[in-house]
């Protein structure tokens, strides 16, 4: 396994750690050599832009580096490549009323220049596999970043994602032994029908009560409140009928976890 980063970065043991730039297309190849899957997480984020960063520059990396690394995957020969993308493509969730489901089939919205830099990259991967006969999928990943534990937990109501069960669904469209699609939602969801996912955005707290009670407790104990609605649910089936992913962290888990 081979790591590549522009920055020294710490990398398991039976890790190759490599520092170059998705941008200079000239060392991609021979880091690619004899690789059989690729797994594309390199990026800059809405916290880049936040911190200064240019849009420009966030398009460079994030597109222009896709297709410099996806024309080297395809030269050294890479049989599998995984596109992490973002939940974010979804643009917002609903301000009121039903809260909007979120799955392979619900329609784009792009809010920022990352999330078009993400589409751009979903579909700079597909037509490298086209062109190429590379096999490509792209995982929008609901968010993992943590800020405050609370939040952090509270978000798989929507597009929180667990980083444990982030890696673990890598690990699963890795080595599924075909890929079924092109595209799959990934967070640390419920297994809440539609029904349920809709209500989250009238009355929250009626869904967990049946879905998660533990969680209502869990909060009080933390003195932490549940809140009133969501907009957005992110809903994993296609992966798991896919693959047999399931996610090993939500809420139900985090809510039984000691403090």
């Amino acid at each position: 396994m081979r790591g590549m980063d522009p920055a020294p970065a710490i990398y398991p043991d039976a890790a190759t750690a490599l520092s170059l730039d998705i941008c200079d297309p000239t060392s991609l190849p021979a880091a690619l050599h004899g690789s059989t899957a690729l797994v594309h997480g390199a990026a800059l984020h809405g916290a880049h832009l936040v911190a200064g960063t240019s849009r420009s520059r966030c398009w460079s990396v994030n597109v222009n580096g896709t297709w410099n690394l996806l024309q080297a995957a395809a030269e050294a020969g890479v049989r599998r490549v995984v596109f992490i993308s973002s939940t974010s493509v979804y643009g917002p969730g609903s301000s009121s009323g039903s809260a909007r489901l979120l799955d392979e089939e619900t329609s784009v919205g792009p809010d920022d220049v990352y999330d078009c830099t993400k589409l751009m990259g979903e579909r700079i991967v597909n037509e490298m596999g086209r062109r190429c006969g590379l096999e490509v999928v792209s995982l929008r990943l609901g968010r993992f970043f943590y800020a405050d534990r609370v939040d952090y937990h509270l978000r798989k109501l929507s597009t929180g994602l667990d980083v444990v069960d982030a890696a673990r669904a890598v690990a699963a469209v890795l080595t599924c032994p075909q890929l079924l699609r092109p595209l799959y939602c990934v967070a640390s969801d419920l297994g809440l029908t539609d029904e349920e996912r809709a209500q989250m955005g009238v009355d929250l707290k009626a869904v967990v009560t049946t879905a998660v009670p533990e969680l209502l407790s869990k909060l009080a104990s933390m003195g932490a409140t549940l809140p009133d609605r969501i907009g957005k649910s992110v809903a994993t089936r296609a992966l798991r009928a896919d693959t047999g992913w399931a996610p090993t962290r939500d809420l139900r888990w985090w809510a039984l976890t000691p403090s």
